[in-house]
């Protein structure tokens, strides 16, 4: 049986269309939507697949020289050999849904199908310093158009700003979006669009005003001097080490959730020195404890809990950050769910100390 993707794509296949594969194990809702926007500026865009709106649902709307950014998970790539992509990436792959599969090779190869039906004259996008690297050029017909954090690279990120070749494409001060992985999103999305024909100049514009995705590193604002990041999206460890970057040091770190067996050892070295103090909540709060082994740590199991005790410990120049590393569905039905339970919280906080404030004045 075809998937949804595979099912709709063959429908399409007489189209004159530009259809852009996104998949990586974190990132590729982020870099979908921050593509489609700059491509909007000059294409009718539709941006569906695993981002939420399925393929299937607007394909009578769509129509010859329109552009189709997908969002691709493993789960929908695992037919891949059925369909063709004009644009196509693998932004990462760190372990997550081993629920699924034997292990990471199957789970990679999963991924890997994005490239295989791609033909000379399309593109694909691959970070020059990747592991895979080089067996993902082989992998595929297209044109490569490389990244790299350094100089050398089509696209490049050094010296605070995103290069195209030897020119400043953008530079951090102009950048809305947080954290070092961002850049990378910056510039997988810019070499698509660049390749499918929008100038350097809109691409800048693009990029300047995209204010990035709800419940992904997203900035809720300071609340008596503390720093609330709602990143409820992170759902590996992987993710949360690129969560770390977006924050300055004196991190209260929210972990916790519904099992997805992942090693959260990893995450070790990137507490040293950044984070102040871990609160690990729900089904998991023991065993990432354990996998921790980290000094500044407690455990609780209801959600809210957690919350209180961020706040509780902390103080002026903290960043009070949400960024699980697993599933949400032990207390929540969705990541976006206990996103926006997280975001209630910090307001109804902000709420309180107001409240608090008004009533000191009226007693005194």
């Amino acid at each position: 049986m075809d998937s949804e993707v595979a099912f709709a794509l063959n429908l399409l296949k007489d189209r004159d269309l530009k259809v852009i594969g996104i998949t990586g194990t974190d990132g590729k809702s982020t870099t979908s939507a921050l593509t489609a926007h700059i491509l909007s500026r000059v294409y009718s865009t539709y941006l569906l697949g695993n981002f939420g709106e399925p393929l299937i649902a607007r394909m009578n709307e769509i129509k010859d020289g329109d552009v189709v950014v997908l969002e691709l998970s493993s789960y929908q790539l695992e037919d891949g050999e059925k369909y063709r992509l004009n644009g196509a990436t693998i932004i990462n792959v760190a372990p997550d849904h081993l629920n699924r599969y034997a292990d990471m090779n199957e789970y990679r190869m999963a991924k890997e199908k994005i490239f295989i039906n791609q033909e000379p004259a399309d593109v694909a996008v691959l970070g020059a310093q990747k592991s895979f690297f080089e067996s993902w050029k082989k992998q595929t017909k297209a044109r490569i158009i490389r990244y790299d954090f350094g100089a050398g690279a089509d696209f490049s990120y050094h010296d605070k700003a995103v290069w195209y070749l030897d020119q400043i494409l953008i530079s951090d001060e102009d950048i809305l979006l947080k954290g070092e992985h961002n850049r990378e999103n910056i510039m997988i999305a810019s070499a698509f669009a660049h390749y499918f024909g929008v100038s350097l100049k809109t691409i800048r514009e693009a990029v300047a005003d995209f204010r990035g995705l709800e419940h992904r590193t997203e900035y809720l604002g300071r609340r008596r001097g503390v720093d609330f990041i709602n990143d409820s999206k992170a759902t590996t460890v992987q993710a949360v080490i690129k969560s770390l970057s977006t924050a300055q040091d004196s991190i209260i770190l929210i972990l916790g959730g519904s099992d997805k067996k992942l090693d959260f050892t990893e995450l070790r070295p990137y507490l040293k020195d950044r984070v102040k103090k871990v609160i690990c909540y729900g089904e998991t709060k023991d065993t990432i404890a354990a996998a921790l082994n980290f000094p500044a740590l407690e455990t609780v199991f209801e959600f809210d809990q957690a919350f209180a005790l961020a706040v509780r410990n902390a103080q002026a120049g903290d960043t009070v950050l949400l960024s699980p590393g697993c599933a949400s569905f032990d207390q929540f039905n969705s990541y976006e769910e206990r996103g926006q339970r997280f975001k209630n919280l910090v307001e109804n906080y902000e709420k309180e100390i107001i409240c608090n404030f008004y009533n000191y004045n009226l007693r005194r």
